[in-house]
């Protein structure tokens, strides 16, 4: 099977409906969001601005969709790259005014796309920041599996994608927050949320082909990328989790500043989750796992958290060290106790 044939069969539309009509496309990307994510789901549902969750679902599918086809196991890295490369002309032409598109040549996944794009008709704000960011992201993958990336490039990795979730947060909750401000959640709430979600998933990430660990830390501890599901990373490992800790320190001083109580709350949210992530790997003695599923009553009590944080008007931040017993330092050990 040829390139473009291969392509072709990977674009195909997986879900079948009547006809491609805007109401059936968002009908899918409501289903596809409601199933891989339920929380997102009503989230965006009850706190996003009145009319915005739709906009928010076309998103989600699409880069859902092309997350997933960037993962896939039986595609090879030409493959993959010439996939990402015609989204990436398709999305230059949906914001080319000279240019013309019939809709119904796109496949499913692709008229999320050209709706998301029409939806984004300034071409300045924080919805289109969200797109940029996510679409580079996923390119970015597609270059770098199966090598290993620079801490520049991982870090500027974490950047997009941490900025992408905030600037969503903004797009559906807050049109009017100030620049300095989200500036200093991108930076660090949403860095620091990606810290920790790539220490969630680092074996699962391996698994598929992603090194989520820099080649100067490699060359620092002599480790090689076939080791690495082997070797005791816990040096790497509690470095990570204390910068990140550090990050979300920030993060959670500049979500004071925020005026809009559901962009907070939602920031505050986002950081419990991860915060626990972090909580989890230090309570494991800085092993990593497969798995940090928590349980109904963790969920209740980050929940209770974030909602105490944002809406109370005396919380104290520094009660979050009481909520998940993280200490300012992480442990009372050093990076060098795991030699």
């Amino acid at each position: 099977m040829s390139l473009d044939a291969y392509c072709t069969k990977l674009l195909m539309p997986t879900l079948s409906v009547k006809a491609f009509s805007y109401k059936n496309v968002l009908s899918v990307a409501q289903r596809i969001t409601q199933k891989e994510s339920s929380t997102a789901y009503r989230l965006s549902k009850f706190l996003f601005n009145r009319g915005t969750s739709a906009i928010f679902c076309l998103g989600y599918a699409y880069f859902r969709w092309l997350d997933d086809l960037v993962d896939a196991l039986d595609a090879t890295k030409e493959v993959i790259q010439a996939i990402v490369e015609k989204q990436k002309t398709l999305i230059g032409k949906l914001y080319s005014n000279n240019i013309r598109i019939n809709v119904y040549e796109l496949n499913i996944y692709e008229q999320m796309l050209y709706y998301l794009v029409k939806h984004d008709i300034t071409n300045d704000c924080y919805l289109h920041n969200y797109f940029m960011n996510m679409f580079h992201a996923i390119e970015f993958d597609s270059q770098r599996r199966y090598q290993v990336s620079p801490q520049t490039a991982l870090d500027t990795y974490s950047n997009r994608l941490g900025g992408a979730y905030t600037r969503v947060l903004q797009a559906f909750t807050s049109w009017h927050q100030t620049k300095p401000q989200a500036d200093d959640m991108v930076y660090y709430s949403g860095f620091a949320a990606h810290k920790a979600h790539i220490l969630r998933d680092f074996y699962t990430d391996i698994s598929l082909g992603y090194y989520n660990i820099s080649k100067e830390s490699l060359a620092e501890y002599g480790w090689s990328i076939d080791q690495l599901p082997y070797v005791d990373l816990r040096n790497w490992v509690y470095r990570t989790v204390k910068e990140t800790y550090l990050a979300f320190r920030y993060g959670l001083d500049a979500l004071k500043k925020v005026q809009n109580q559901r962009l907070r709350f939602l920031g505050y949210a986002t950081c419990a989750q991860y915060i626990f992530v972090l909580e989890k790997i230090r309570r494991n003695d800085y092993h990593l796992r497969l798995s940090y599923k928590p349980s109904p009553f963790e969920k209740r009590r980050m929940f209770s958290w974030a909602l105490k944080a944002a809406f109370h008007p005396n919380f104290e931040f520094n009660q979050i060290e009481e909520v998940f017993q993280i200490a300012a330092n992480g442990s009372n050990k050093t990076e060098g106790d795991y030699d």
